[in-house]
């Protein structure tokens, strides 16, 4: 037997329907037939009563005929035993004073984040489910049965299909409760949990000979950096991407031995399931057994196209870099030397990417050119010293689990060391206080009484080990590690300053000429005299190295100017066709020029939305970079650095000037980067615990407990009881392995499909990375405030509705160096989340001319300045109207003064609506916009949280100033050029 025979037995233990099988009655002659099991015989256990119990046996044999799930059911009741105290409060003592729930119209299930109480989660035609459920396992017993390899490899195959596909198939499963009277975690969640445990409980290096023995449990946390700094790093949007993604890959690559050996059920945080990149593992991991196309056209297609998943998206999914930095895993602590195989991973992956770096530079660009033959070794060197691995394993107890052990306590794994321990390094503890009172209610104590942790199952302790967890890594952090890299005394690298250039050639001077020829054979590259390290040479060439790894070429990201341009091409797609002809055939020549000296320009890529505006009769005109519509492109200096093409005929570029002067484009040169992040989503994440704000509402204990069983305990006990429950279900329920799960696989679903679409189809943007909660996208820059409006309500839908997200915005000119504007992006979301104090916007606006102005506010103010830029271009509203709201506020207040009294705030309130009659008075047209509204926003704006205007004598400057700004901002949006996409 293998470690997965265990975990699909594990994971079938119980039947997914459970809920649904449990309402019939076991004593009645025809429930058997009804679920079609009465001539169903358990191969190796003939005595089954419950009927449950029978139906797992069938599924479970339509996979791996002959085999039996209660021949391992002491370890798997005992990983059982251990899920569900980690997700449930009630104990099955206090539980069984309450009647079971078993009626169809009173099962319901508890959405913990969407605050949603799902009722009549199990319909009238749910036997047609079960039927459907019936079939999908039979096409999975077909399947299993065509591969050429033994039962444990079957079980492999099974395990991870029904893993990855069941949630999408059957998406009843997710709101199936696993539990009638603590309906708050799901059927699957529950199966995967008990698949997981088991594994962590099992010596699994001797389950194949036959042993099944104990092992601790225990927890890896595992991350790899440094993570803002290697992003921000970046002269081109192609740079940024690859920062992102290389850091989710690697982060890939280290999970790759662990799940290959335990599972991907193993990882907690983030969940696997449904990322791109593990159902690429697993269909590669499938392929020894079938072939990997036959596989996929007969067992994954027709589960994409029931799924509604179409192929073409898969391949846009693959490159959103979407899995984050760190995971968190249980593990058998007799297996923890995997660790040692997921840091092997990382450095093979980047020694054999050094190896491809020097291939392609041999290959493509200096194939008739002798290299530097320690080029290899010098890139390796750089590579695997520059990202920084840290980890931290956390036994759970010190005991083995007794596999023999299934009662009060499952395994004998108890919670007492985990108090001990917690004790010594955390004080006071809000999160054990409350775990402490959980245990004291399961086991009758009075409140004076101490508990007796050794009473108390390891399940209870989740919370407090994921603490404990934490302190270890942040001690292992702050021991840093010291690598030798060696050092050549040569140029710091020109795009990060902290490495040593690498040589292409064997000497300095071959070397300029080598990347001097990197240059002319791939014009835009690298900049003149540009010269990398062997880190930024890796993020430079990323795409080509894994479009090699995918099978797929990766087209280049938008530039800056491109996606400035985007307004532009969109008006002249729309109303302009004469002018792209001209155009077109002006531009042609200019390149037919270029062309004639030897050299190239590439043709680049451009947003999505385009795309599909354009058809195919102008697909050539988007891929023109938005740079060639500007003026100022067409210099022989600039065209010289950016692309090292020299000797161009000044007549070529005057013609190209004079006609894109005739033709007044005279568009913004302006882009917006939107930086979103989760507000909170460390204390989501770390646990349910007390808020210095009011403004999260963490889900409470109650809430998750079924209402009739709420209202029976609360009626079954005496009046000091009922207090005392009452109390406790008002507070803040403990972080769950469930609650992980949910969370992640949200976030997963949340950056896949909902940022995209949002960011490049709607809003005409290009997605860089979304990182569950962290999303950084370029925008134009008139839709750049709108979407993250529509990006934070949707991740409300679609994550958290308790939760808020909070922006930073940068508009800046589209030469203005992408390091500096992204550094300034997460100042802004800094500031959105602290000044703003959080579900909040903030933009910077940084003017060619280096002046900076800021602004922002609550996501309520999106509607106020949307209806600014829509008067603004509607004629209704002038621009000198909001320079004069400006102008007023900074000619009374002084900048100097940290508050201004209620008499100048009165002042200001007269000026703004004299200067309203005043643009009344010169005919403007009707506008959106009132001056009651200006008033309302102005008063709410100022006003301090908590505070009533009318109570207010003193108010604070800077936010005087930044309400006058908003005006700046929707001017600015609302800009020549800037279109209403």
């Amino acid at each position: 037997m293998s470690i997965w025979k265990l975990k699909l037995k594990a994971f079938l233990h119980d039947p997914l329907d459970k809920q649904w099988i449990l309402s019939f009655d076991n004593n009645q002659p025809n429930t058997k037939t009804q679920l079609n099991v009465d001539n169903f015989v358990c191969p190796k256990n003939k005595n089954h009563k419950a009927v449950h119990e029978i139906v797992a046996e069938k599924f479970l044999n339509y996979i791996l005929p002959g085999e039996c799930i209660e021949e391992l059911l002491p370890i798997i009741k005992i990983a059982d035993r251990i899920s569900y105290p980690m997700n449930e409060v009630l104990s099955e003592k206090l539980k069984s004073k309450t009647e079971k729930i078993r009626d169809h119209k009173d099962i319901c299930f508890r959405d913990i984040y969407i605050e949603k109480l799902e009722e009549n989660v199990i319909c009238k035609d749910f036997e047609n489910k079960h039927q459907e459920l019936e079939e999908f396992f039979k096409l999975l017993g077909n399947v299993c049965s065509e591969v050429t390899c033994n039962d444990e490899e079957k079980a492999k195959l099974a395990f991870l299909l029904l893993w990855q596909y069941v949630p999408d198939l059957f998406k009843w499963v997710n709101i199936h409760p696993a539990d009638s009277r603590i309906p708050s975690h799901s059927i699957y969640n529950h199966l995967v949990q008990t698949s997981a445990i088991t594994t962590a409980i099992t010596d699994v290096d001797k389950v194949s000979s036959g042993n099944l023995e104990g092992s601790i449990p225990a927890f890896l946390l595992f991350t790899i950096g440094p993570v803002q700094g290697f992003i921000a790093t970046a002269r081109k949007t192609q740079d940024l991407w690859a920062g992102s993604y290389i850091l989710s890959y690697l982060t890939y690559k280290c999970l790759e031995p662990l799940i290959d050996k335990l599972g991907p059920d193993v990882v907690i945080y983030p969940n696997l399931r449904g990322q791109p990149l593990i159902e690429r593992w697993i269909y590669k991991t499938s392929s020894y057994a079938i072939d990997e196309k036959a596989f996929v056209e007969k067992f994954i297609k027709p589960i994409k196209e029931k799924c509604c998943n179409p192929e073409n998206e898969e391949n846009e999914k693959l490159l959103i870099a979407n899995i984050p930095n760190r995971f968190l895993a249980i593990i058998p602590n007799s297996k923890n030397t995997i660790v040692e195989e997921c840091k092997r991973a990382i450095e093979n992956v980047l020694k054999n990417f050094a190896k491809e770096i020097v291939n392609i530079i041999k290959e493509q660009y200096l194939e008739e050119w002798e290299t530097n033959p320690f080029l290899q070794n010098e890139i390796e060197s750089q590579l695997t010293s520059y990202f920084q691995i840290y980890y931290a394993i956390l036994p759970w107890t010190t005991n083995k689990c007794n596999s023999q052990n299934s009662g009060t306590i499952p395994g004998g794994l108890t919670s007492e060391g985990v108090f001990h321990d917690h004790k010594i390094l955390f004080k006071e503890s809000e999160i054990r206080n409350l775990i402490e009172e959980i245990i004291r209610l399961n086991q009758g104590f009075k409140n004076e009484e101490e508990i007796n942790p050794s009473n108390a199952g390891i399940g209870r302790a989740y919370p407090l080990l994921l603490d404990l967890l934490e302190k270890l890594l942040g001690a292992r952090k702050s021991i840093r590690d010291i690598q030798f890299i060696p050092y050549y005394n040569r140029e710091k690298c020109h795009l990060c300053g902290e490495n040593e250039i690498v040589f292409l050639a064997k000497d300095e001077e071959k070397d300029k000429l080598y990347w001097h020829k990197l240059r002319e054979k791939k014009p835009g590259l690298f900049k003149q005299n540009e010269r990398l390290c062997g880190v930024c040479l890796f993020k430079r060439l990323f795409p080509k190295l894994i479009g090699k790894e995918f099978g797929f070429q990766i087209l280049s990201f938008p530039s800056t100017s491109e996606i400035a341009s985007i307004p532009v091409k969109v008006e002249l797609l729309k109303s302009n066709q004469k002018f792209i002809e001209e155009f077109l055939e002006k531009y042609n020549e200019f390149q037919k020029s270029i062309e004639e000296s030897g050299k190239k320009l590439s043709l680049s890529e451009t947003v999505p939305a385009l795309k599909r505006i354009s058809g195919d009769k102008h697909q050539y005109f988007c891929s023109i970079d938005g740079q060639w519509l500007m003026e100022e492109s067409y210099s022989k200096e600039y065209i010289k650095n950016e692309f090292g093409i020299e000797n161009i005929d000044e007549s070529d570029l005057e013609n190209m000037r004079s006609f894109l002067k005739s033709a007044n484009l005279n568009f913004s040169r302006y882009l917006a980067i939107l930086q979103m992040d989760g507000d909170h989503m460390g204390k989501w994440i770390r646990g349910f615990g007390k808020s210095e704000s009011d403004e999260i509402k963490f889900p409470t204990i109650g809430e998750t407990i079924h209402p009739k069983v709420y209202d029976e305990l609360l009626k079954n006990s005496n009046d000091t009881e009922k207090e005392k429950l009452k109390n406790l279900f008002s507070k803040t329920h403990p972080v769950t392995p469930t609650y992980h799960q949910i969370l992640s696989s949200r976030l997963c679903d949340f950056a896949l499909h909902d940022v995209r679409k949002i960011v490049e189809e709607k809003y005409f943007g290009k997605l860089i990375y979304a990182g569950g909660d962290d999303v950084l996208a370029l925008l134009p820059v008139n839709t750049v405030l709108n979407c993250a409006y529509e990006l934070q309500e949707q991740y409300k839908k679609t994550v958290n509705s308790r939760a808020t997200m909070s922006a930073g915005i940068v508009i800046a000119h589209h030469k203005y160096p992408l390091s500096l504007a992204l550094k300034a992006v997460r100042s802004a979301e800094k500031k959105a989340k602290n000044k703003l104090g959080r579900n909040a916007f903030y933009v910077q606006l940084i003017t060619h001319s280096g002046e900076i102005r800021e602004c922002g506010g609550k996501w309520n103010f999106v509607e106020f300045v949307n209806k600014i830029v829509y008067d603004l271009q509607n004629g209704s509203i002038s621009k000198v109207f909001c320079n004069q709201i400006v102008e007023v506020m900074n000619h009374l207040l002084d900048t100097e003064q940290e508050y201004v009294s209620r008499k100048i705030v009165d002042i200001l309130e007269l000026e703004i609506k004299r200067l309203w009659k005043r643009k009344k008075k010169y005919g403007e047209k009707e506008s959106v916009l009132k001056i009651e509204d200006i008033i309302y926003y102005f008063r709410e704006y100022i006003t301090e949280k908590g505070k009533i205007f009318e109570d207010c004598e003193i108010f604070k400057t800077q936010n005087i100033l930044m309400f006058g700004y908003l005006f700046s901002l929707a001017k600015f949006l609302a800009g020549k050029g800037d279109l209403n996409l």
